[in-house]
C-alpha cells in the first residue's frame, strides 16, 4: 500500500487553506503532521476523507486516484479516528466497535458472526477486549481512545487517519495510545496522524509534516523537521531540544519550550 498526497491545495469552498501539499506514506510508516492551530490540519484530513472537495492536485492509493471513490470504498481502504466523539445511547464497547463493518454490510444488514469476531479481534489487538461488555459512555477518556482505535480496525483499513489521537488525554495515557500506534504500524498498517505535542514525533520515530502559517511547510524524517529553529517558526516561541538515554542507552530526544 502506498498513499500519495501530491501538488494538493485544499479548503472550504474558494478558500485556501493548504498550498501545494506534498507527502508520501507506505505499508508500516507513521506520518506525524504538525503545526499550530489554524493551518489546516483538519482540513487536509478531511480533503483525504473525501468530505472536502480537493482544489487541486492528486490524492492517490495504490496509483489510483481516490477522488471519484464511493464513500463505502473509500471506508473499506482508509479508517478514520476523530478525537473524541460523544455517543448518547447506551451501546456497548462491542457495538460501538462492531460499527467499525458499517462499510461492509448492506443497507440495513446487521453485523454477523464473522463481523463480531473481527470487532473482538481489534479489541483483543488492542489489549481491551476485557472492555467487550461496558458501556461506551462510562468508558474513562483512555478507554473511549482506544474504543475508536478498534473501531477504527474493524474496518479492515489500508490507511488509518488519527486526529490528535492524544487529545484531553492525561499523560501516561497518552503513552499508552502511542504504544499502541506503533504496534499497528509495526503490523503493515499505514498511519496518518495530528498532535499538539512535537514529542509525539520522536516517540513515534515518525515521518513529518510540519505546517507553517504562512502555508509553506516541512516534510521528511523527524530529525531534519523537528528542530528548534522550525518549531520557533511554526509556534512562535524558543524550544529547545534535549537529549536523554532509556534504560538500553537508546537516545531519546525531547522538546523542551524556553518561556521568556
Amino acid at each position: 500500500m502506498k498513499l500519495d498526497v501530491l501538488d494538493v491545495s485544499c479548503g472550504y469552498g474558494q478558500k485556501n487553506i493548504l498550498n501545494h501539499l506534498t507527502f508520501s506514506i507506505g505499508n508500516g510508516q507513521i506520518l506525524c503532521i504538525l503545526g499550530p492551530n489554524g493551518v489546516g490540519k483538519s482540513t487536509l484530513f478531511k480533503t483525504i476523507l473525501g468530505f472536502l472537495k480537493l482544489q487541486q492536485g492528486k490524492i492517490l492509493l495504490d496509483n489510483e486516484n481516490i477522488v471519484h471513490w464511493s464513500v463505502r470504498r473509500l471506508a473499506k481502504n482508509i479508517a478514520y479516528v476523530p478525537q473524541t466523539q460523544a455517543q448518547p445511547f447506551p451501546f456497548s464497547v462491542l457495538e460501538v466497535v462492531s460499527m467499525g463493518r458499517a462499510a461492509h454490510l448492506k443497507s440495513f444488514e446487521s453485523p454477523s458472526q464473522k463481523d463480531l469476531a473481527i470487532a473482538e479481534n481489534s479489541l483483543d489487538q488492542l489489549e481491551i477486549l476485557s472492555l467487550k461488555n461496558r458501556i461506551f459512555s462510562e468508558l474513562s477518556g483512555g478507554e473511549k481512545q482506544m474504543v475508536l482505535i478498534a473501531r477504527a480496525l474493524t474496518q479492515q483499513p489500508q490507511v488509518l487517519v488519527m486526529d490528535e489521537p492524544t487529545s484531553n488525554l492525561d499523560f501516561g495515557n497518552q503513552i499508552r495510545v502511542l504504544r499502541q500506534i506503533k504496534k499497528l504500524a509495526r503490523s503493515g498498517l499505514g498511519i496518518v496522524m495530528t498532535s499538539h505535542f512535537p514529542d509525539h514525533a520522536f516517540l513515534c520515530s515518525a515521518d513529518v509534516v510540519l505546517l507553517q502559517k504562512d502555508k509553506s511547510y516541512q516534510t521528511g524524517a523527524f530529525d531534519e523537521v523537528v528542530t528548534e529553529e522550525n518549531l520557533c517558526k511554526a509556534y512562535g516561541i524558543h524550544v529547545k531540544i534535549i537529549y536523554t538515554q532509556d534504560a538500553q542507552g537508546t537516545v531519546i530526544k525531547a522538546c523542551v519550550p524556553v518561556l521568556s
